[in-house]
This record gives structure tokens, sequence and C-alpha cells, in this order.
């Protein structure tokens, strides 16, 4: 028998976005800002999913680290990968998506 406190927390969790959906409103608000209502309900969803809240952070931390790395490939032939390299990566590719 389930108590009051279990169903409000099912009910609770079905009125959330699963977590495929916060990875794609954690991205989207970061464009533009979400509703007040909206914001909420990730404000919880946050609460409850450490994967979701890390997810976030990450993409926050991602986005205010871009436009303070300044890359010149030119002349730096290190940065570049050796064709072999890039076999290697497209073979590993290709290995895995069979599986």
């Amino acid at each position: 028998m389930q108590t009051l406190q279990q169903h409000l927390l099912l009910w609770l969790w079905r009125q959330l976005p699963n977590c495929v959906e916060m990875s794609r409103l954690s991205s989207r608000i970061l464009d533009e800002p979400p509703s007040l209502k909206l914001r909420f309900k990730m404000w919880l969803h946050h609460r409850i999913c450490a994967w979701c809240r890390r997810y976030t952070t990450q993409l926050v931390f991602l986005r205010d680290a871009a436009p303070k790395l300044r890359f010149d490939l030119s002349g730096t032939e290190a940065r570049v990968l050796s064709p072999e390299a890039r076999q290697r990566i497209i073979e590993r590719l290709r290995a895995e998506c069979r599986n």
C-alpha cells in the first residue's frame, strides 16, 4: 500500500519534464529565458536529478568558457590529426555503431 507521500511524489514526478526533455530545455534556456512556470519545473527536476543538474552546469560552463578560448591553427601541425589517427577513429566509430 502506497502512502500519501509516495502518491504525491509520483504525481509531482509526472508533472516534471523527463531527462530527455530536460537536456533539450537546458540547451534552449541558454538562448532564450524560460517562463517562470518552466523555470520552476526545471528547478524541481534539478533538485531530484543530479545528472540533469550536472549536465546543465556543464553547458553553462562551456558557453561561458568558449568565447575565452582563441584558436589559431595556422602553422601548428601538433593540433591536426594524422591521416592514420583519423582512420583509426573512423574504424573504431564504425565498429561501435555495429554493436
